[in-house]
């Protein structure tokens, strides 16, 4: 991976969307005054293992966490303060996250999406909303490491991720498991803020 470049499902990882009014509280409580405090930011959080804040809009915040333990990680995103305002759904299931790893993921996306994607366009601690091989994704930078999220529709999971292997084949693609992935992110470092902070 460190001269090409390696694909991970990271899909059974809990993922949750708060929405609403309350957004912005939940944000400033959860990363402080991080990236994912506004808009298109991405900041790392610690709680339940490694994971990312990545807020969408003013009122949509997407988390993704590092525990396939959604029950976990739900029960400590509560908070006595949370109210009608803001809305938590469980969305495991409803998105895949499929992770390139190494220095040619920039590279591979070129040839799937027309939005730039270079790190000076998409730098690390950012995310965006864009077309991917014709269907809706999100693309997640994280801070720490080389690598970029990939997040459809579970029902075009199968689809996006056989689109990302096809392009990826002359770039010498790898898989990589989960527990690669998980060493990884133990090595980037655990700065970041607990999600019951």
């Amino acid at each position: 991976m460190r001269t090409g470049l390696g694909l991970a499902d990271l899909s059974a990882r809990a993922k949750f969307r708060m929405r609403g009014r309350g957004v912005g509280a939940f944000a400033s409580r959860l990363v402080g005054d991080g990236a994912a405090s506004r808009p298109g930011g991405v900041s790392r959080i610690s709680e339940a293992g490694p994971g990312l804040a990545c807020r969408l809009t003013a009122e949509h915040l997407l988390l993704l966490a590092a525990s396939t333990k959604a029950d976990a990680v739900e029960e400590r995103l509560r908070s006595p303060g949370d109210g009608p305002d803001l809305v938590q759904i469980d969305a495991t299931s409803a998105l895949t996250n499929f992770l390139l790893l190494g220095h040619r993921s920039e590279e591979l996306l070129q040839t799937l999406t027309a939005h730039d994607v270079t790190a000076e366009s998409l730098p690390a601690g950012t995310c965006v909303e864009t077309g991917l091989a014709g269907v809706q994704a999100l693309l997640v930078r994280p801070v720490a490491q080389p690598a970029l999220h990939v997040l459809v529709a579970w029902d075009l999971g199968e689809y996006v991720w056989e689109s990302l292997l096809r392009a990826g084949k002359k770039l010498g693609i790898v898989h990589v498991g989960v527990e690669a992935v998980t060493a990884l992110e133990g090595l980037s470092g655990s700065e970041g803020r607990s999600l019951s902070s």
